[in-house]
Formats: structure tokens, sequence, C-alpha cells
């Protein structure tokens, strides 16, 4: 299992952000060739696991991490460049651009708690 959770939480929000990644892991994981299989049949053929399914774990441990550390923005331009910096450190962990980042393997999710606070 990540150290994300290997480490207790310290705050409410630290507890929170935990539970959605691990959620969103789960959903990353589950949707195989874009159909989501029955929870019996995660994990039980190995035929289904792709190396993309490991990247998208990654991408998402390393942008909870820095959502974690990171003040929540205060505007929307602040947003986007806080977005934009989180695509621009996982991008260089797994050898892809920001774009391809954030639209392929980081989920919108990660970003919920920032864009809740902001509407």
């Amino acid at each position: 299992m990540s150290e994300l959770f290997k480490l207790p939480p310290n705050t409410p929000e630290e507890r929170e952000i935990r539970a959605r990644a691990f959620s969103d892991w789960i959903e990353c994981i589950s949707y195989i060739g874009g159909a989501r299989p029955q929870a019996a049949e995660i994990g039980t053929d190995g035929d289904d696991f792709q190396l993309d399914d490991l990247r998208c774990l990654v991408a998402n441990q390393i942008a909870c991490r820095v959502v974690a550390a990171m003040p929540a923005p205060t505007t929307w331009d602040e947003f986007r460049a806080f977005v934009d910096h989180v695509g621009d450190l996982v991008g260089s962990q797994l050898g892809e651009t920001r774009a391809a980042a954030l639209s392929d393997f980081v989920l919108p999710m990660v970003f919920d708690e920032w864009r809740f606070r902001l509407t």
C-alpha cells in the first residue's frame, strides 16, 4: 500500500484527502478497458491489469501529496496555477507533459476540495 496511507493523518482535511485518494485509486484501477468490472472480478485476471493502471495510481499519489502540502487557492487564477503546478510535478515523475498528466492520469477529484472552497 502507498506511503500516503502508512502515516497517520494530522488533520481532518488530511483524513478527507486520503479517503478521497483511496477511493479515487480504487476507481482508477477498476476502470479497465473502458468498462467497469464487477467487484468480484477486480484483480482476478492478470491480463486486465495494465501499466497505465499503475501509472494512474502513482500520478494520483503524487498529486494528493502535493495538494495536501499546498495551501488552498483563494482565487480561480490561483487555482489554475496550482493545478498546473501539480500537473508539472506529476508529469515530470511520469515522463509526460503537464497536459498528459492532468488529462490522462490525475483524476479531477483530486482537486475537488480546492474547487469546492472557491464556489
